[in-house]
């Protein structure tokens, strides 16, 4: 605890800011505001009060404070100002089609059995008790499989690598997964990764396990 009370009074003192959630949209916005303050003279106070007021999910430790119920126990940061939003919401990627998928990636190491990984899906409908990953990226978004799988061909022509991974939590659940694969399949030649699948998927659909196993 007070290891945790220490890191929040270095952050005050220094005028940090996090982005809590997904970083890839918020994340440009706040750089281009940090950039155009400087360039105008602002002052660090009145940078982080802009930032503070951006957009979902930036947090200036500075403008808040820890709040502690009667008998000790942490409940939470409060405002110490009107300006400020009073809480903080999870920055997150509404439409996935938006989000920025890297393809002209630099290996430190490489060799012909790398794989690399295209997001296809973000958060999971399974909301198992046990995983927190699925909670934590909700809500459940699905990116079209046919940017997805154009995505895979960049990337293997720009690295050469021949083992693609379509990412996601419960891939399985992806309604379009079947399509992207056997698109896939047929135009790309490639080696293909499964990961986090659920096996009541290939109870189910013995076509889909089929199509697994062709495919890999």
């Amino acid at each position: 605890a007070k290891r945790g009370e220490k890191q929040a009074e270095n952050g005050q003192k220094q005028g940090k800011m996090e982005d809590i959630g997904e970083g890839e949209e918020g994340l440009p916005e706040l750089l281009e505001l940090i950039e155009d303050g400087l360039r105008r003279g602002d002052t660090k106070e009145e940078i982080l009060l802009a930032a503070a007021n951006l957009r979902d999910g930036i947090f200036v430790p500075r403008f808040y404070e820890e709040k502690l119920e009667a008998d000790g126990t942490y409940a939470g940061f409060v405002p110490i100002r009107e300006d400020v939003p009073k809480i903080i919401k999870k920055d997150c990627v509404l439409d996935l089609n938006t989000a920025y998928i890297p393809d002209k990636i630099v290996f430190a190491y490489a060799n012909i059995s790398m794989s690399y990984g295209v997001e296809i899906s973000r958060g999971c409908i399974g909301k198992c008790s046990f995983c927190q990953g699925g909670f934590s990226y909700l809500p459940y978004r699905i990116r079209d499989f046919q940017l997805a799988a154009k995505k895979v061909e960049v990337i293997k022509k720009n690295t050469g690598l021949s083992t693609v991974s379509l990412t996601a939590f419960c891939q399985s659940s992806d309604p379009e997964i079947r399509r992207a694969y056997k698109y896939l399949y047929e135009n790309v030649s490639a080696a293909y990764g499964y990961l986090s699948l659920r096996i009541d998927e290939f109870v189910n659909d013995p076509e889909y396990a089929k199509l697994s196993a062709e495919t890999h």
